[in-house]
Formats: structure tokens, sequence, C-alpha cells
């Protein structure tokens, strides 16, 4: 038996994560209208600070639009 087999014997493989919502995900219309509207990066984050009480990067929220724009998207 290798170690490999042994070490799989002994240690059961990490159950895959269960998908997380994002914390901006309650707010995806607003981010997705701001953004439409030509809204800066650091204009949205300062709106979700502001107005809805969220603290967020700028790379959090690049990333959450990436994922959710369907403008953004290509085909």
């Amino acid at each position: 038996m290798s170690d490999v087999d042994e070490f799989m014997r002994e240690q059961p493989a990490s159950q895959p994560r269960a998908g997380r919502k994002s914390k901006l995900e309650p707010y995806k219309s607003d981010i997705l209208k701001l953004h439409g509207g030509d809204y800066l990066l650091p204009q949205i984050q300062q709106f979700l600070l502001q107005r809805r009480g969220v603290e967020v990067s700028i790379s959090q929220l690049s990333r959450f639009i990436a994922k959710n724009d369907e403008v953004v998207k290509k085909p």
C-alpha cells in the first residue's frame, strides 16, 4: 500500500463547499443599476457604505459585477 492510499484511508476527503452567497446579493439590483448607469466602482462602493451600511472592497465589487452583470458577460 502506498503512502497516498494509506493517507486516503486515514483521512477522508473534505466535502465540497456549498455555494456561499455573497454579502452583496441583497443589493444586486442596486449595484447593477448603478453600474449600468456608468457609475464607477468607487462611487458604487461609497453608495453601499453610506446608504446600505455595507463595507466592501473594490475587488469584491468588481468580481460580483463580473459574475452578475449580463452586459459585462461575453457571449
